[in-house]
Order: C-alpha cells, then sequence, then structure tokens
C-alpha cells in the first residue's frame, strides 16, 4: 500500500528526482523507500500530501503503528491553490494527446530551452504544446517542463484570473477554455437535467437556485445560472464571453502569424477576428 501511494506521489510530481528535491533529500533517499530498505518518515509523509495537494494522504505513507498511535490526532493541513505558473517535469511517457504535430527542419535547430512549457492537466493530458511535446519526443528526453493545471479546481473557481493574464498567451488561455469546455461536457451552459431545484418550479425558466453539473470526478456548483462560455471567460480573465468567442474563432480559424501578433498584442482580438472574416469571405 505504501509502495503504491509512494509510485503515485512520484507521478504526481514528475519523477524521483523532483520528489527528492521538493523534500530536499537525496534521491537515494526515495530509492530506500521505494525498495522498502527504509520507511517513510512522518514529516516527510506530511510533505508530499502537502505538496500533492492532499491527493496522498499521510496515512497512507507511514507505517500502521504510527497512524494507530496518531489516530486521535486531527492533522490539517492548511488548503493551498498551485498558480497555474507553477513549473513540472512531467514524464514524457506518461501524456496523452489525440493530436500530432510535424516538427519543421528551422523548428529542430532552436534549443529547447527557448520553447515555451506545454500545458497537461490533472491526468497529464495534453491542453497546448503540441509541437514542443513531439520535438522532446524527437530529441529522446524522458521529462519534459509542463505547466499542470486541475480542470475541476479551474473551474471551481480556485485559480485567480489574473495568473491566466500574467503568464499565459491569449492563444494558450484559449486552448485551456476549450479544454474545460470539453471537460464540462457542454458548449452551450451547465445541463439543466442535472439540476435539483429546491421546490417545484418552471423547467422552462431555468431559475433554479443551485444547479449542479458532474463530470468525471467534478462538481461545478453556481448561485445562478450561468452560460459555459461566460464561466470560461470570468475563469481565464477574458473580461466577456464576446472577447473569449472572438479569441477562440481566432485560435481556430486565424493563420499563425496572425495568432502571433494577437499573441503579442500588436493586434487586437477584435481586429484579427474581423480579419479572419475577411479572409474566409474575400467577396464581401
Amino acid at each position: 500500500m505504501q509502495e503504491v501511494m509512494l509510485d503515485k506521489a512520484i507521478c504526481s510530481l514528475g519523477s524521483i528526482k523532483h520528489l527528492a528535491k521538493k523534500l530536499g533529500i537525496h534521491r537515494e533517499h526515495v530509492y530506500a523507500w521505494i525498495k522498502g530498505v527504509s520507511k517513510i518518515p512522518l514529516e516527510y509523509a506530511l510533505q508530499i500530501e502537502y505538496l500533492t495537494g492532499g491527493e496522498i494522504p499521510w496515512k497512507d505513507l507511514v507505517p500502521f503503528h504510527i497512524v494507530q498511535r496518531l489516530k486521535h490526532l486531527n492533522l490539517q493541513l492548511p488548503k493551498f491553490d498551485l498558480p497555474p505558473c507553477e513549473l513540472v517535469y512531467v514524464s514524457i511517457e506518461r501524456i496523452t494527446t489525440k493530436k500530432s504535430e510535424f516538427i519543421s527542419e528551422q523548428n529542430k535547430l532552436i534549443p529547447l530551452h527557448k520553447h515555451r512549457s506545454i500545458c497537461v492537466d490533472q491526468q497529464n493530458r495534453l491542453i497546448f504544446g503540441e509541437k514542443i511535446f513531439y520535438l522532446y519526443k524527437y530529441h529522446h528526453k524522458k521529462t519534459i517542463p509542463a505547466w499542470r493545471i486541475s480542470l475541476s479546481d479551474l473551474a471551481n473557481g480556485h485559480y485567480s484570473s489574473e495568473l491566466f493574464i500574467k503568464n499565459f498567451l491569449i492563444s494558450e488561455r484559449v486552448d485551456i477554455g476549450m479544454a474545460l469546455e470539453k471537460f464540462l461536457g457542454s458548449r452551450q451552459g451547465f445541463r439543466t437535467d442535472l439540476a435539483q431545484p429546491k421546490k417545484t418550479v418552471d423547467l422552462r425558466k431555468k431559475d433554479y437556485k443551485e444547479i449542479r453539473l458532474v463530470n468525471e470526478a467534478a462538481q461545478v456548483r453556481s448561485q445562478k445560472s450561468m452560460p459555459l462560455r461566460q464561466l470560461i471567460a470570468h475563469r481565464l480573465g477574458f473580461g466577456s464571453h464576446f472577447t473569449y468567442q472572438s479569441a477562440k474563432k481566432v485560435k481556430l480559424f486565424a493563420n499563425p502569424e496572425l495568432i502571433e501578433k494577437v499573441d503579442q498584442c500588436i493586434v487586437s482580438i477584435s481586429m484579427a477576428k474581423k480579419l479572419c472574416s475577411v479572409l474566409a469571405n474575400p467577396k464581401k
């Protein structure tokens, strides 16, 4: 049991090297825990629970007699939100993606450290950065720097929108928004078939006081019925859902040069949207 939970902690933090670095110990200590040569001390078990955001409880890491000795002690670690800009190193073999990208010879010559980091969710599914991901695979790298975002925490408002504005490009925020749309499972708004109104109401009015949306292990709560695109725009700092929809259109239909200019704030989102419409309908 302890070995299994330790493996989960290593996967969550990226590698044995990064787990040891976070704990401030040598890798040999972690290898000793894996092989069963030594037990995980309580202080490090508590740190692992903290680093994994409570995903790996300390009770599953320490010997049973320590748990029994402390069974009357209620240890509650303070809840904290990992900013989306925190960089972790993820094993390339654990990242899943359905897209494939062609790597140009020009990109192969650019040093890896000059590329922007990719982004993955809690299940290590790639959100953006396909070209960089396959570039690392081309160079036979075992790990890759990545931002890890919990889509359920994002939907529940556990991240500050200012952090997304500060650390992500506009096109990257759009990719995160589309991943959140897919995660929540609806592009039109919250699902009302899962709603549980307190009293009998007219289903046509959609004025539920509480709407519950269940997707995988996530539960998104809202005091009022809010369209999904408005929720995403608010979470990712787009201001309004019109701006998010315009940025999404630019991301999907504009050429890479125009997207880059929007990311650099040389061209506004509204102007880029108009250019997309003109290019799509040149006769008009």
